[in-house]
């Protein structure tokens, strides 16, 4: 038998996921954070769960038990779709997808003075966390200290101009001779 005090363990378990759903949800899309925006779905699960677990117990307490096996079916449902719906939203990034169109990246390492080019250019990450991996050939007369100056304009112009960039490894190579590039200054 289902009693008056499970009823209010139901209703204020309630009423805290709702909360804490809408409040991740709100944080996740100002931050730009699919962990939070997918965690509130998740939540969003659990409220719905108990609002089943809530409307069934009634039913079986009127004198309907049949409907629990039927809620119960409804219930294992939505989990379903909502891991579903979790797994899409979040499957770019742990397959590793490009988070950045590489010739964003190339557009603003070639206006690097002393760069020649950029090849293997790997994006990756979340918003807010994106990491980039590339190579670029600079001018070969450059002694290591220009060469590793060249460097950190490029890491330091990506970081600049892409938004969510936080890390940028850079391998260095010399340029192919009479391979054109910007003058240092």
């Amino acid at each position: 038998d289902i009693q008056g005090t499970a009823f209010l363990v139901l209703g204020g378990t309630l009423c805290v996921n709702l909360f804490v759903a809408i409040y991740e949800r709100r944080m996740g899309e100002r931050l730009s954070s699919s962990f939070l925006i997918s965690d509130s779905q998740h939540t969003r699960s659990d409220v719905l769960v108990t609002l089943g677990v809530i409307v069934t117990a009634v039913f079986v307490r009127l004198g309907y038990p049949l409907l629990d096996a039927v809620a119960a079916l409804a219930i294992a449902f939505f989990i379903a779709s909502a891991g579903i719906g979790v797994l899409r939203s979040n499957l770019r990034y742990l397959a590793d997808e490009r988070a950045i169109d590489t010739s964003v990246i190339e557009k603003i390492v070639v206006a690097v003075p002393g760069v020649a080019s950029t090849h293997k250019i790997r994006t990756r990450g979340v918003p807010g966390a994106i990491h980039v991996d590339l190579h670029i050939q600079i001018a070969r007369h450059l002694d290591v200290v220009e060469a590793h100056r060249v460097t950190h304009w490029v890491i330091e112009s990506i970081k600049r101009e892409v938004p969510g960039v936080t890390d940028v490894l850079v391998h260095t190579e010399p340029a192919e001779p009479g391979q054109p590039f910007n003058p240092l200054p």
